[in-house]
This record gives C-alpha cells, sequence and structure tokens, in this order.
C-alpha cells in the first residue's frame, strides 16, 4: 500500500461524504481504526460503483457512523462490522480491467484492488452485477486480512465466519 496516496483517497472519500470532522475524532479515540480505513481505501479503492453508490464511500460512511452510534465498548467492533459489511456489498460486483495487452482481467479480490491495477498495468476498469453474489466467507476473511490486524479483530470482540 501506497500510504501517502491512500490517505488522499481517504481525505477524498470523507470530504465527499461530509465526515470529515466526525472521523477526526475517531482516530483520536481509536487510532488502530484510522489504519484500518486508509487499508480499506487502498483494497476498494475509490473505483467501484454498487447499487448507484460508490462502495467505498458507503462503507466509510456506515462505519463512522455506527461507531458513533455504538456504546463506548462496542465502537470498535460496530466500525469493523460496518467494515466486513463492505465485503458482503463486494461479493454482488464482478470487476474487470483492460490490461496493457487490451485483455480483460476479472479481480479476484486476492489484494487490494489498487495494487492489483498497477500489476496488471490498467486501461480501462469495468464493475457489473453478478446474476448470483459469490460465496461472501472467503472474501471476508481476504479483505478484513488486508485492512486490520488480528490484534484489531481480537479488541474489537470480531468473530469472522
Amino acid at each position: 500500500m501506497r500510504k501517502q496516496e491512500a490517505a488522499k483517497i481517504l481525505s477524498r472519500m470523507l470530504r465527499f461524504c461530509r465526515l470529515t470532522g466526525e472521523a477526526g475524532h475517531i482516530w483520536e479515540d481509536c487510532p488502530a481504526l484510522q489504519s484500518v480505513a486508509l487499508k480499506l481505501c487502498w483494497y476498494l479503492s475509490p473505483y467501484i460503483e454498487c447499487g448507484g453508490a460508490n462502495l467505498l464511500a458507503s462503507t466509510l460512511t456506515k462505519a463512522i457512523l455506527d461507531y458513533q452510534a455504538a456504546p463506548a465498548e462496542s465502537r470498535a467492533r460496530a466500525f469493523l462490522q460496518a467494515v466486513q459489511g463492505g465485503a458482503i456489498a463486494l461479493c454482488a460486483v464482478r470487476v474487470s480491467a483492460k490490461d496493457d495487452e487490451e485483455s480483460w482481467q476479472i479481480w479476484e479480490c486476492e489484494e487490494p484492488l489498487m495494487d492489483w491495477m498497477e500489476m496488471i498495468g490498467v486501461s480501462a476498469i469495468q464493475v457489473v452485477f453478478r446474476e448470483e453474489p459469490i460465496d461472501a466467507g472467503p472474501v471476508i476473511v481476504r479483505m478484513m486480512g488486508h485492512v486490520c490486524s488480528v490484534r484489531d479483530l481480537r479488541v474489537a470482540g470480531m468473530v469472522i465466519k
């Protein structure tokens, strides 16, 4: 992950969602969640539209609002559960990218989308709804493994199933 680029994406998304101030308070309360948000930006990218909304923006918005609404002892868990919800939404779409050789490659959610796009040399991206969503379990495990640490999950009391 390129931290500076991820920070720019996060800043842009928070401004778009009008949640910059709220996020700043969360990062003060729980700095580990800022790291999660940065990694989420790199994993999902700002390029996926899902159900007429930007998936990254809607996931960050839900995470921040859920954090604010939760009792103090379960705020981190509420944030991470909303992030997990982004992985579930991701299962309903197929992301493809045209590479340097003009071939379409399908992103399998193995690595952050931003890394994958750079690796294959993307010239165009396409997001389409799947007729049947793929099983969420493996995508949740893979994405959560990229965006947060075992400690983050343990402290928040999260169980991934």
